[in-house]
């Protein structure tokens, strides 16, 4: 039922911040070893727009970063009501529908979560925008399983975009400080309020209309003016971005089943009682860090929109247990081991019916238990 997974004691990590580049048919023909050897260690590529099903580089794009050891994602630009304003209205449905047709491939395990491009839709208004872009990533979500992040800037962030768009989504925000002369320092600087705003974060700054809270981006577009041909692609403009945060937080908050500790630290375990507990099991989904028969959490506690089925310990308070579980149900865990050595493990287990087992398995290893009996306890 449970799996194990053995790690050596963790390194020291230099926490800095991850650079990367967007990217779409304008950028041409991209070395993308050029790119990676100049420390542009994630990309988001261009899919499709409203009014384009497919970009006609995207698949040369995925394929060529992805050999480069680049982590990449995709993004769609969303027209909702045509160029400059000056189309048709577009139902969301219909747009999600295309977003995932073009790059739903590139959605899933070992990518960037796809990214909804804001920047038009302003004679919307705010509130109907706002509602068009939520059911958008609806569709999206219910397609691809992965709720996407939102790119937009200051202007769109404040001005059409509401509350209910950035409760829900990431941020990545676009805001070229200095006039776009490409003078940031991605590793320290920050997005600047422009003139006019009291913020640059707009309905995802903490409070909304107070002073900048720049906890609040995720990833920042901070040039549109990189050197595009020094960087190895064929245009003399790029698009640079930079992740606030390591790659390893990186990976942990947008990287599809990625697969890490819950809580992001392994538990320690050496000389000395350790408790792990059950519903504590790693992040990275299903058949990644569990595997659950049903689709939903029947319990409906503890960590709810997953499928692993949780109930709260009767009589108690912030106490759960592991529920309903069947045979070919399983569950894994980071921890580490800080010493070699033999150690004990004593479960905490019950059972409704007669007959049941469990067994635990260590990576690389493979069962190191044998079945193990559980008790019927009518419970």
């Amino acid at each position: 039922m449970s799996r194990f997974a053995l790690f050596e004691s963790l390194e020291q990590r230099i926490c800095f911040r991850v650079e990367g580049v967007d990217v779409s048919v304008f950028q041409g023909a991209i070395n993308w070893n050029t790119l990676a050897a100049n420390n542009k260690q994630f990309a988001f590529v261009r899919s499709s727009r409203t009014n384009l099903d497919l970009d006609p580089n995207l698949h040369q794009n995925m394929a060529g970063a992805k050999a480069a050891g680049v982590l990449t994602g995709v993004y769609q630009r969303v027209l909702p009501m045509g160029e400059a304003e000056g189309g048709v209205y577009t139902d969301p449905i219909t747009d999600a529908n295309r977003f995932y047709n073009a790059g739903g491939q590139y959605m899933g395990a070992g990518y960037l979560r796809p990214v909804i491009d804001a920047e038009d839709g302003s004679s919307l208004g705010k509130v109907a925008l706002s509602k068009w872009v939520n059911d958008f990533s609806t569709e999206l979500t219910r397609l691809s399983g992965v709720v996407p992040i939102i790119y937009a800037s200051s202007n769109y962030a404040t001005n059409f975009l509401d509350t209910s768009v950035s409760a829900r989504h990431d941020f990545w925000i676009a805001r070229w400080n200095g006039g776009n002369a490409n003078n940031v320092n991605p590793q320290t600087d920050q997005p600047e309020t422009a003139a006019g705003y009291v913020n640059p974060y707009g309905s995802w700054n903490v409070p909304v209309g107070g002073a900048p809270s720049h906890s609040s981006w995720d990833f920042w577009q901070y040039t549109s003016n990189g050197d595009g041909i020094a960087l190895g692609v064929s245009s003399s403009r790029l698009d640079l971005d930079v992740f606030q945060g390591d790659m390893e937080q990186l990976k942990q908050g947008f990287l599809t089943a990625y697969q890490f500790a819950f809580g992001g630290t392994p538990i320690t375990v050496g000389a000395g009682t350790s408790t792990l507990q059950a519903e504590d099991f790693d992040n990275g989904g299903q058949g990644n860090a569990f595997n659950d028969t049903t689709p939903t959490n029947l319990g409906g506690a503890y960590r709810p929109n997953l499928a692993v089925d949780i109930k709260t310990i009767a009589g108690t308070t912030g106490q759960y247990r592991i529920s309903d579980g069947v045979k070919g149900e399983w569950l894994e865990y980071t921890v580490n081991i800080a010493q070699a050595g033999q150690y004990k493990l004593d479960f905490r287990v019950g059972n409704r019916d007669p007959g049941g087992t469990f067994h635990l398995e260590r990576e690389g290893a493979g069962n190191i238990t044998g079945a193990l009996s559980v008790p019927d306890t009518n419970s």
